[in-house]
């Protein structure tokens, strides 16, 4: 792409560039709306698991209206880039059973995109991916399960599509990573997937 700040850039390139952008715009609303929808059609089908919380995990928020939009990086208006989407029972007990379980989605565009600090020009493109974390209840706690998955961190390494110890007793997660675009094709298996690991008669193994 054309650099907008080049001064003798002809007026039919400048419009070429600006139908471009548009065009991105409207892909990107009309992709972004449908994969938000099937992690909330996923976490449904699940068994009454409803939105808890997003947010951007390799940058931080956009930033509020006071602040000087120039000092900080463009990676950060564009926060649905690499996100994570969580959430939560709708009839979640204040204090967690086995069983209970909390959904993270994890959406990340392009792989390649690692820090905030890359330049977007340079971005060497790689998968994109669908990261799926299932962190279950494995005994009974004092705690909801949403508010014990806040006090702790997951495990540096997963192995794909196993169970993980995490720092906390009560708590194993299930990591599992797609392609996006295989994501996007096999939601039918991936329902009927995930619907079994959450499913209360589902057995973690512990130790």
């Amino acid at each position: 792409m054309q650099s907008t700040t080049e001064k003798n850039i002809s007026k039919k390139d400048a419009s070429k560039l600006i139908a471009q952008q548009q065009i991105a715009h409207k892909l990107l609303a009309g992709f972004y709306e449908n994969i938000l929808a099937c992690f909330t059609r996923l976490a449904d089908e699940c068994g009454g698991y409803t939105f808890f919380r997003w947010g951007p995990f390799l940058t931080e928020r956009t930033c509020q209206r006071l602040v000087n939009p120039f000092i900080r990086s463009i990676w950060e208006f564009l926060p649905l880039y690499a996100s994570d989407f969580v959430y939560k029972l709708s009839d979640e007990p204040e204090e967690a059973q086995p069983g209970n379980c909390v959904l993270t989605f994890r959406l990340h565009c392009d792989e390649g995109f690692k820090s905030h600090n890359d330049p977007p020009v340079k971005l060497e493109s790689q998968s994109g991916s669908i990261k799926v974390y299932i962190d279950r209840c494995v005994k009974p706690d004092t705690m909801s399960v949403s508010k014990r998955y806040d006090t702790y961190y997951w495990p540096d390494q997963f192995n794909d599509g196993m169970w993980h110890d995490t720092e906390s007793l009560y708590m194993k997660t299930y990591y599992k990573r797609y392609l996006l675009e295989d994501f996007i094709r096999e939601q039918d298996s991936i329902q009927k997937h995930l619907c079994e690991l959450t499913s209360k008669k589902y057995k973690v193994q512990t130790k």
